[in-house]
C-alpha cells in the first residue's frame, strides 16, 4: 500500500494534474447532471408521445370500425337494390340470385354474402371457398329475426360460424308484389380480416374480445397470451366508451402495452371489448438511442476537456517547471542558469524576476570572491550583507605569524619559477586552513603570512 501511495505521490504534487482534475470533475458533474435532466425530460416526452399514440391508435381503430360498418352497409344497399334481386328472392330463384350478385361480390371482395328466405332457408352463400359452410339455424339468429320483423331497419351484429366470428350487416328485402319481407340479405366480414385491416391502417395490434374476456380475433400473440380475466373484462365492459384501461402484455419475448375499451357497434349494443396494442420497444428504442447519443456526446466532451486541460496545463506548468529546474541548479551553485521567458503574463514576469535574481546572485558571488581574496570571505560576507561597522570596533583577536623555516637557504637551491610555484601552493594550502577556521589573512610578506582570528 505504501508503495502505491509512493508512486501516486508525484501525481498528487503535479501542477498539471492539479489543473486538469478540477476541469475533469466539473465536466463529469455537468455530464451527469445534464444526462439526468435530458434523459428525464426525453423520457417524459417520449412516454407522453407513446401514450398519445396509443390513445390516438385506439380512436383511429374505433373510427375504422365505424367506417367499415358504413362501407359494409353501402355494399349491402348496392346488392339489395340491384335490379331483379327482389324478384329472384321472392321466387326463391337461387341461380338468378347467384348470377346477379356473384360478380358484385367478386369485385368487392367481402368475406361473406348470404341470402336467407323468410322461412330460414339459405338461398345463396358466397364466401370465396369451394366448400360452402351453410348454417342450419338461421331462424335462431337475432339478426335475421329482427330484420324480418322490421324491414325498414338495417341491423349489425356478430355471429359465430365454424369457430369464426363474423361481423354482419343484415336487412330484409321486400317482395315487390306484396311488400312483405321475402328474405334477409347479409353481408359479413370476419373479425380476423377486420382486425388485420385495422392493424394495417393504424399500425397497432388489434384484438377483439367477448364480454367475458375471451379473444374473438387478434393480430398479436395467440388465444391464451391475450386472454383477459373475466372480472377485469366485466369491469371494462361496464365502463363508458370514453373510459379506457391500460395493461402490459408479454408475448414470448416481446412486450406490448394494450389499451382496452368497450367495443360498441352502430346498433348501440356493447359487443365486447377492443384491445389496441403497441410494442413497448417503440418506447424503449428512442430512449436507447438518446442514451447512446448522450454517452457519445459526453465522452467526446470529456475527451475534449482532458485535451484542452492538458494543453492549458502544459502551457502553465512548463514555464513553472522550467523555473523550478533552474532554481534547483541555483541551489547547487550554478549561477549562470537562465529561464527562457516566452510570455508576458504573471508566469513570464516571474521568469524575468528569477533571471534578474540569478544575475544579482552571480554578481554578488563574484564580488564576494574578489573581496574575499583581500579581506577574507567572512568579512566580505559581512560587508556585502551590510552588517560591518565602518566606524571600527574593539574585539579580542588572535594573531598568527607564519613563515617557512630556512627560507633563505631554500631559495638559493631553487630557480625562480619553481620557487614561485611552491610559494603559491603553500599560500593556497594555508589560506584554505585559515579560512576554514574563520581567520583572515592580513598580508603576505615573502614567505611569511600574517593572519587574524576573532
Amino acid at each position: 500500500m505504501d508503495d502505491i501511495v509512493g508512486r501516486l505521490a508525484p501525481w498528487r504534487r503535479s501542477l498539471r494534474v492539479k489543473i486538469i482534475v478540477p476541469y475533469l470533475i466539473l465536466t463529469l458533474v455537468v455530464a451527469v447532471v445534464s444526462a439526468y435532466v435530458i434523459t428525464r425530460v426525453f423520457t417524459i416526452s417520449s412516454t407522453k408521445a407513446y401514450e398519445t399514440r396509443l390513445f390516438e391508435s385506439t380512436a383511429a381503430a374505433n373510427d375504422a370500425i365505424v367506417q367499415h360498418e358504413r362501407q359494409q352497409l353501402a355494399f349491402w344497399r348496392q346488392l339489395a337494390f340491384t335490379a331483379g334481386v327482389d324478384e329472384a328472392l321472392a321466387t326463391a330463384d337461387r341461380a338468378q340470385l347467384q348470377a346477379l350478385l356473384e360478380p358484385l361480390y367478386v369485385n368487392a371482395r367481402w368475406d361473406r354474402v348470404e341470402i336467407v328466405s323468410s322461412n330460414g332457408d339459405n338461398l345463396l352463400l358466397l364466401d370465396g371457398s369451394e366448400v360452402n359452410t351453410i348454417p342450419a339455424n338461421y331462424e335462431e339468429w337475432e339478426l335475421v329475426s329482427v330484420a324480418l320483423e322490421d324491414p325498414a331497419i338495417r341491423t349489425v351484429g356478430l355471429q359465430t360460424i365454424d369457430n369464426e366470428i363474423i361481423l354482419y350487416t343484415a336487412g330484409a328485402i321486400q317482395d315487390p308484389q306484396t311488400a312483405e319481407p321475402a328474405g334477409v340479405l347479409l353481408v359479413g366480414t370476419s373479425l380476423g380480416t377486420l382486425a388485420a385491416t385495422i392493424e394495417t391502417d393504424v399500425l397497432a395490434g388489434i384484438t377483439f374480445y367477448a364480454a367475458s374476456g375471451q379473444p374473438l380475433a387478434t393480430t398479436v400473440g395467440d388465444y391464451w397470451s391475450v386472454l383477459l380475466e373475466n372480472d377485469l373484462a366485466t369491469d371494462i365492459a361496464r365502463q363508458s366508451a370514453e373510459e379506457q384501461h391500460v395493461r402490459s402484455l408479454q408475448l414470448d419475448e416481446t412486450g406490448y402495452t394494450q389499451l382496452l375499451t368497450p367495443f360498441v357497434l352502430n346498433n348501440g349494443q356493447p359487443s365486447g371489448l377492443l384491445g389496441v396494442s403497441l410494442l413497448q420497444s417503440d418506447l424503449a428504442t428512442p430512449l436507447d438511442s438518446t442514451r447512446t447519443a448522450l454517452i457519445v456526446m459526453f465522452t467526446i466532451m470529456t475527451a475534449a476537456t482532458l485535451f484542452i486541460g492538458y494543453i492549458l496545463a502544459k502551457s502553465i506548468a512548463s514555464p513553472v517547471t522550467a523555473i523550478a529546474a533552474a532554481a534547483a541548479e541555483v541551489a547547487k551553485g550554478n549561477l549562470e542558469v537562465q529561464v527562457d521567458v516566452r510570455t508576458e503574463d504573471e508566469i513570464g514576469f516571474m521568469g524575468q524576476r528569477f533571471n534578474e535574481m540569478v544575475t544579482q546572485l552571480g554578481q554578488r558571488h563574484y564580488i564576494e570572491e574578489l573581496l574575499g581574496r583581500y579581506v577574507g570571505k567572512n568579512i566580505a560576507r559581512e560587508l556585502l550583507g551590510g552588517h560591518a561597522d565602518l566606524g571600527g570596533q574593539r574585539v579580542w583577536a588572535t594573531v598568527l605569524f607564519s613563515d617557512i623555516r630556512d627560507f633563505t637557504t631554500f631559495t638559493e637551491s631553487k630557480d625562480l619559477n619553481s620557487l614561485m610555484d611552491e610559494l603559491n601552493e603553500y599560500y593556497e594550502e594555508m589560506q584554505d586552513v585559515i579560512n576554514e577556521h574563520g581567520g583572515v589573512i592580513n598580508k603576505f610578506g615573502g614567505d611569511s603570512i600574517l593572519a587574524l582570528f576573532g
